[in-house]
């Protein structure tokens, strides 16, 4: 984040003897990699993902996509609207997601299912057939914090989550399994 304006700013206004920055993304494609250079002298160490897998710091990663096929009109509709025909009501879709999660449940996998929005992740939550649970920010936080340790303890082996809280920098021991059923831009 040390390219984003306010966080650049904190960082020069600091003195300290030393800095040290860390990414998952040494080097970025857009006009933020000259700030970045700028402002920590560029990369002095990198350390190959296959390194930190096999010292146990992160988990080996088995990527799927999964096609789906999408029917109707797609011209000519805000993404807001696209969004929410082909992703979130989109049923064929929801019941794949939750299918996999159910597959992945049985063989004793802890399954963290990531959407963007409350109506999608309650669609998915009605289809799957498992223990599960959601976490939202509408949550309150004993509420919240309840769910996640649920599931961290395996008393819960699906976990259907907003993006918005579980993007990044979280880590709930003994996730083995994330269906990303939220949809991009792209």
């Amino acid at each position: 984040h040390a390219a984003a304006r306010t966080f650049c700013s904190a960082c020069l206004r600091l003195e300290p003897r030393r800095s040290y920055y860390l990414t998952a993304v040494p080097h970025r494609e857009s006009d933020d990699q000259v700030v970045l250079d700028a402002l920590t002298g560029g990369v002095i160490a990198s350390v190959p993902s296959v390194d930190l897998i096999e010292r146990g710091w992160l988990c080996p990663l088995d990527i799927r996509f999964v096609p789906i096929e999408i029917t109707g009109q797609m011209t000519e509709q805000t993404y807001t609207t696209l969004y929410r025909r082909f992703i979130v009501e989109n049923y064929v879709r929801n019941c794949c997601s939750a299918t996999m999660a159910e597959q992945h449940a049985r063989t004793g996998e802890s399954v963290l299912v990531l959407v963007n929005h409350l109506d999608h992740g309650r669609r998915i939550l009605e289809l799957v057939n498992e223990d599960a649970a959601f976490a939202h920010g509408q949550l309150g936080r004993r509420d919240l914090q309840r769910t996640v340790a649920d599931f961290a303890e395996r008393r819960t082996r699906i976990l259907v989550a907003t993006v918005g809280l579980f993007a990044e920098g979280v880590n709930i021991r003994g996730t083995s399994c994330i269906v990303y059923a939220a949809g991009m831009r792209s």
